[in-house]
Parts: structure tokens; sequence; C-alpha cells
């Protein structure tokens, strides 16, 4: 930005706040005041067009009637938020898993497994069968981590 646009830019400024001011002094001398009928030196701002002021220029009591029937009796506190909607535990569904039998051989223990198809399968430690991974094998029960939670199959005898 070069000098003579800040300028520019800061004569801009002046002028909307000069204009503001003049608008701002124009509203204060055509507005018509009067003073309250009580007699306590406050100023009414007499509205022309309305028909919610009297003749002396004081409101009228229809003009406030929506002010009076408000409820300043109510507790100056918000009410509690309404409880949190309650949170369904996810259940997972069946293990559909039936342990037929079991090979232990150290290194490459396997387990005989029907699967929810009917289909016979093999598998050994850390294979993964739909959301279930194997974790051990022993010689009539596997171990199978499903959803999180260690499941105990035996064999079906």
């Amino acid at each position: 930005m070069t000098i003579r646009s800040t300028r520019r830019w800061l004569w801009l400024i002046a002028l909307v706040a000069v204009a503001g001011g003049v608008v701002v002094l124009y509203r204060g001398f055509t507005t018509d005041y009067a003073t309250s009928s009580s007699g306590d030196g406050r100023l009414v701002t007499v509205s022309k067009s309305s028909g919610d002021t009297s003749e002396d220029g004081a409101l009228s009591l229809e003009a406030i009637r929506a002010v009076w029937s408000l409820d300043l009796q109510r507790p100056l506190y918000d009410p509690p938020p309404p409880p949190p909607p309650e949170v369904k535990k996810f259940v997972p569904p069946p293990l559909n898993l039936r342990l037929l039998g079991t090979t232990i051989e150290p290194p490459n223990s396997q387990a005989i497994l029907m699967v929810a198809s009917g289909e016979i399968e093999f598998h050994r430690v850390g294979d993964r069968i739909g959301e279930a991974t194997i974790q051990s094998i022993e010689s009539d029960s596997i171990e199978v981590l499903y959803y999180d939670e260690v499941q105990t199959l035996n064999v079906e005898r």
C-alpha cells in the first residue's frame, strides 16, 4: 500500500465520520421532546404518527400493557438441561463358529472350525475369521478375540 492510497483511505474514513456526526446532529435537533406530566423533569419522546401517547405526550396505559403483564417473579436462573439421551451399548452379533477339533503340534497347531456357511476350515493362531482372531489353541479348546472380548470355544463332542 502506497502513501497516496493510505491518505485516500484516511480521507474516506474522516468523511464517513463527519457524515455520521451530521446525521446525529440533525436527528437531535429535529426530534420533538416534551417533559413528562409527573413533573419529575424526565424527557419523553413524542411520536407524531403513533396513537400510543396521550395529548400531553406521555405514554398511555394501553401502550405499556405488554410490559406490566410480564412475569417478573420468575426464577433468575436457567432450568437444568434435560438429561442426555440414553446411549445404547453395542452388542456384538453371536459368534457363528463351531470347534470340531484341534491338532496340537507346537509350531503348527491348527483348529478345525465349522463357519456360519457350513464349510469346514483349518486355522492357526493369529488367523482372522470375520471379526474374530484366534489367540491360542489348546487340546480341546481355542481362545478367540471377538470385538475386544476373549471367548473360549470348546470342542463339541
